[in-house]
């Protein structure tokens, strides 16, 4: 079985160079005026547009770090735990998946009550159980994450972010059978938003 491609909450730029200089010139004057609030949601469009559009990785990770930082300060857990996902993205690819488990966990107790958010978190925790082997877990989570995609018609994800979600995921699809395979992805879309969460957290302190 072949996962589908992730949509999660933020749509690509149409103009990623464009995007670009507006948010490094936005984040620039919200670092002056000390306007906390602004700073964490810019700090995190941005630090994910060089992720995923620029592939630049430490950068990335630092305006993560920065929004993490101004979301926590301000009391924004929607920005804190976005940035959390984040973070758990980038460890993940540097092979630190102790760290990834962390910002998940944390990013469950930020975000869970808002759906929106979910497909983005569940499709993380999706990755870091396939990169640790838990190729069951990994497809009922993104099973999940898919179901709550649809349901809530979200905006496609980059096309790196794509790429990044499936290949893992079929990957972790080919240490099964198909029907285990196809029987792990069901589960999970048959699972209600509570119970995704709940399997996420229950799940992310076993890998």
């Amino acid at each position: 079985m072949q996962p589908n491609s992730m949509p999660a909450t933020l749509s690509p730029p149409r103009n990623p160079d464009a995007e670009r200089r507006t948010l490094e010139l936005a984040i620039a004057g919200f670092r002056r005026e000390g306007r906390s609030t602004e700073l964490a949601e810019s700090a995190y469009r941005l630090g994910d547009l060089l992720r995923w559009e620029f592939g630049e990785l430490m950068p990335a990770w630092l305006l993560m770090q920065e929004a993490l930082v101004a979301a926590t300060a301000t009391g924004a857990p929607v920005w804190a735990g976005l940035a959390q996902v984040g973070l758990a993205a980038m460890s993940i690819d540097l092979g630190e998946l102790e760290a990834a488990r962390r910002h998940l966990d944390e990013a469950l107790a930020c975000i869970a009550d808002r759906p929106e958010l979910a497909p983005e978190l569940l499709q993380t925790c999706a990755v870091q159980a396939a990169v640790a082997g838990a190729a069951f877990r990994a497809l009922r989570l993104m099973g999940a994450a898919a179901q709550q995609a649809e349901r809530q018609g979200l905006p496609s994800r980059p096309a790196a972010v794509r790429t990044w979600v499936n290949g893992h995921l079929q990957r972790a699809g080919e240490r099964l059978s198909d029907d285990s395979a196809s029987t792990e992805w069901l589960q999970g879309r048959g699972m209600s938003l509570e119970q995704a969460l709940a399997y996420a957290s229950a799940t992310a302190g076993e890998i």
